[in-house]
């Protein structure tokens, strides 16, 4: 605005004053005042392109919300938290996490958090089609633990075109009642995102989310599984693997085994 005083004449003699609605505008070069005083009074704000991606923890997803929304993280972190509206979503507090599926989503700046949660719920709703519940059905998973396992499976892979083997794995393993053993639930489990290997010390930790001393899948996600990851767990390749370790030539992938002896020549090598 060149001139405040004018600006601050024709916002009055426009009603503006009266009529403010919060939100984000966007602003163009050579725009009247006329023209922005009606984009301002009328409410026409821009959505917020608002798009996320391998996010580990809930406090850093809270913190991406409140940098793009009006509502700060706590206010976020609270709606995260909050057990009795994962219920109402047909969650737990653990798995609740799993309801935020990775895409760019179009909201806007004064949306409230309950609002953005319920944004977010639609999408997850519209995600989850009969034909990946019928998916998930056959595996005897709910779309909730489909999503824990393919977190799981994105903590393990580098490279998305292991993840189907991988999560074929898992499902083996959980099919025969053998502790999934998974390393990325164990660093979780200590809350120490700096460990690059695993070693015995971790493996002692006492916590539901420890796969070497507790079967079956941990209480919830140990981050926000991906498109990528929960379909690799619908569309897993089938095999008789039950083993990986990774390739001795640092690539990023494993090798898979079916038994202990075929497992051990493999970490040998590695």
């Amino acid at each position: 605005v060149k001139h405040p005083e004018l600006f601050d004449y024709a916002a009055k003699a426009m009603g503006y004053d009266q009529t403010v609605k919060p939100g984000k505008y966007r602003l163009l070069e050579g725009m009247t005042n006329r023209r922005l005083i009606g984009d301002l009074r009328g409410g026409y704000q821009e959505a917020v392109k608002f798009r996320f991606d391998n996010i580990r923890l809930k406090e850093t997803f809270a913190g991406m919300l409140g940098k793009s929304f009006e509502a700060d993280s706590t206010a976020f972190s609270k709606i995260l938290n909050n057990a009795e509206l994962a219920e109402k979503y047909g969650f737990t507090a653990d798995n609740f996490f799993s309801m935020f599926i990775p895409n760019t989503y179009e909201i806007y700046w004064n949306t409230s958090p309950d609002q953005i949660v319920a944004r977010f719920h639609e999408e997850y709703e519209k995600f989850w089609n009969d034909s990946r519940k019928e998916k998930a059905a056959a595996l005897n998973l709910s779309p909730q633990e489909v999503s824990v396992l393919a977190s799981i499976v994105k903590g393990e892979a580098l490279h998305k075109d292991e993840m189907p083997d991988i999560a074929g794995l898992y499902l083996n393993r959980l099919s025969k009642g053998i502790l999934l053993q998974a390393d990325p639930t164990v660093i979780f489990a200590n809350n120490d995102f700096t460990i690059r290997r695993v070693l015995f010390k971790h493996l002692t930790i006492d916590n539901p989310y420890n796969t070497y001393k507790y079967k079956g899948l941990p209480p919830g996600p140990i981050m926000m599984p991906s498109i990528t990851s929960i379909d690799a767990v619908l569309n897993y390749n089938k095999h008789d693997y039950i083993y990986m370790c990774a390739k001795d030539d640092f690539s990023g992938y494993h090798n898979f085994a079916k038994t202990v002896a075929e497992h051990q020549i493999n970490a040998r090598k590695f």
